[in-house]
């Protein structure tokens, strides 16, 4: 609060609360008023003021999943409500509001805003499985699934191909890799070194990836 005229010094009490002068913060939404007696013990009340619920936060998050083999995830964040600007602080160190180049994970930021209020986002950058058509594919099955000790790898094609199989883990860590080719194609999996949890195989050609999720159960 600014005052201009009346007796140099002034005394300032504001309403319902403990506080004194031009200036208080920390304030609760509501409404307040102040009484201000100048030197000579004139005495007014002043206001009421008015101090209104910041708009909710809404930070409308935009996430690109990251493609097989590629560190190309990426996510953006565009806050709104609260007060601008906002200051982003990730848990890789960035400081803007959209990072980029990531790996399958979990990432998460604490945005402040010109209040010092703070909101808390995390989300995960996943696999992304969306291309699943393999050109001259008649059919292709994985089986046991849950798995126990093995897992069998049945693919039928048109003709002969050259392919590569992948083994990744749920948020899409490379595991392994071996090459295949023909066209009736039966592989046996051991996995006896594959701790459980649920993974992906993807099977990749010149024509594109296809992606069969399965679990590793527990003996």
């Amino acid at each position: 609060m600014q005052i201009s005229g009346g007796t140099p010094k002034l005394n300032i009490r504001w309403l319902h609360s403990l506080d004194t002068g031009t200036l208080i913060t920390q304030l609760l939404p509501g409404v307040y008023s102040c009484e201000i007696e100048s030197e000579t013990g004139h005495r007014a009340v002043y206001g009421p003021f008015v101090v209104n619920q910041a708009p909710a936060w809404t930070l409308n998050p935009l996430v690109l999943q990251a493609d097989p083999g590629q560190m190309n995830g990426s996510i953006s964040l565009d806050p709104t409500g609260g007060c601008p600007p906002y200051h982003f602080i990730w848990n890789t160190g960035h400081t803007t509001p959209a990072i980029h180049g990531l790996s399958p994970g979990r990432y998460c930021v604490t945005i402040t805003d010109c209040k010092s209020c703070n909101e808390n986002f995390c989300t995960d950058i996943v696999l992304n499985t969306s291309q699943n058509n393999l050109a001259g594919l008649k059919s292709a099955l994985l089986f046991p699934n849950p798995a126990f000790d093995h897992l069998v790898l049945k693919l039928e094609f048109e003709k002969d191909i050259q392919a590569k199989v992948e083994m990744y883990d749920a948020y899409g860590k490379y595991m392994s890799a071996f090459p295949i080719k023909g066209k009736d194609i039966r592989v046996k999996l051991s996995l006896d070194l594959i701790p459980v949890g649920s993974y992906w195989i993807g099977i990749k050609t010149d024509d594109g990836y296809m992606w069969l999720p399965f679990t590793r159960a527990g003996n």
